[in-house]
């Protein structure tokens, strides 16, 4: 047993050093890139389907990889909503990715692709054979590409010129990475992608489209509209006994909380001031865009920072009485900005949190 350990730990120390190696070659390859991109020369020479980079052999036959590039190259039914970081535990590499975007042209299943918090393994490469990887797979129209902090800001601006050649049409891309001229771009042009096809709106998809969360805008919102914006009523008709199914729009005095014109058009205090709205299920956005783009169901507004939220996502089953009783009434991110400067207080007061319970030392 003691001599296993041994060999393990030289393992070990093996792919430590090769993976150091690979960021450095990374690296390298990340400012050779940068200068082009800003220069705004884009050759495709410098990107290819399969990386020439040496990755580390010891991080691409890990067990959990291969299992996933085989998942990819088959057609698994976990690989229709694909989230990498729910197959492969370790960090990442570029090799790596370089692999699974080289994979997933063998797939054929693929609709949404979790590609976020990658350090170091997301570049402007990576970006660049993502996007070629995009204009090849039409089916794939869902991208979670958040919290990536390296791609360089002309790589992003590559990325958001690029998207309207694919058929992306709903994104997470996070706001520490690009600014909000940028952000509204891309939201820009993936509402254009979203008249190329009917995968993010189409009942016939729904399995699909519930799963597809953590986006600026959930696809399943837009269901939730086209069933809400439109009811049947029934009319008599003279020439058949049986009532006719009739659909018209709803009428604003039948607006309730529970439906986005309700803030959007003025009934609601989010629609009398402008307002933003910023949830711990993804969905973002603000009383600036249109309405068709808000969000629906019932919202709380904090009581700290203004930010509106979804009810049941940050406070869970509460009715409506004890909403109101609630006071202060804080969003997911004062909440935990509250809970962080208590932990402090204590800790300066000499407390220490042992097995979930805080003591303090004599």
């Amino acid at each position: 047993m003691q001599r296993k350990r041994n060999k393990d730990s030289v393992n070990n120390n093996d792919i430590i050093e090769n993976s150091n190696n690979n960021h450095d070659n990374n690296n390298n390859n990340n400012n050779n890139n940068n200068s082009e991109l800003d220069s705004g020369q884009y050759d495709d020479s410098n990107f290819v389907r399969r990386s020439e980079r040496n990755p580390s052999n010891s991080l691409l036959e890990r067990k959990d990889v291969q299992i996933l590039l085989e998942k990819i190259r088959n057609d698994h039914e976990e690989t229709i909503i694909l989230k990498i970081k729910d197959h492969i535990l370790a960090d990442l590499t570029s090799g790596v990715v370089d692999e699974l975007i080289s994979a997933l042209y063998d797939n054929n299943v693929c609709q949404a692709l979790y590609v976020q918090n990658l350090p170091k393994a997301m570049t402007d490469i990576q970006i660049k054979a993502l996007l070629e990887l995009l204009k090849c797979k039409n089916k794939i129209w869902c991208l979670n590409i958040g919290e990536n902090y390296d791609v360089t800001t002309a790589g992003w601006k590559y990325f958001c010129d690029t998207l309207p050649i694919t058929n992306i049409t709903h994104l997470y891309v996070s706001e520490h990475t690009i600014d909000i001229k940028l952000k509204n771009k891309m939201r820009d042009n993936i509402r254009v992608n979203r008249k190329k096809h009917d995968l993010h709106n189409s009942l016939a998809n729904i399995k699909v489209i519930e799963k597809c969360t953590n986006m600026w805008w959930n696809p399943i919102n837009t269901i939730k509209h086209q069933l809400e914006a439109e009811k049947v009523v029934y009319e008599s008709s003279d020439d058949e006994e049986e009532e006719a199914p009739r659909r018209r729009k709803l009428d604003p005095s039948e607006l309730t909380e529970e439906h986005t014109a309700y803030w959007a058009q003025g009934v609601g205090k989010g629609g009398e001031t402008p307002w933003k709205f910023s949830c711990i299920c993804g969905e973002t956005c603000s009383s600036y865009e249109n309405y068709r783009y808000h969000p629906v169901g019932r919202m709380y507004e904090c009581t700290k920072c203004s930010i509106w939220s979804h009810v049941h996502c940050v406070l869970g089953k509460i009715s409506e009485n004890k909403l109101k009783e609630l006071d202060p009434v804080l969003c997911n991110s004062c909440k935990t900005k509250e809970r962080r400067q208590k932990l402090g207080q204590l800790k300066n007061m000499g407390a220490v949190w042992v097995d979930g319970q805080v003591v303090f030392l004599e």
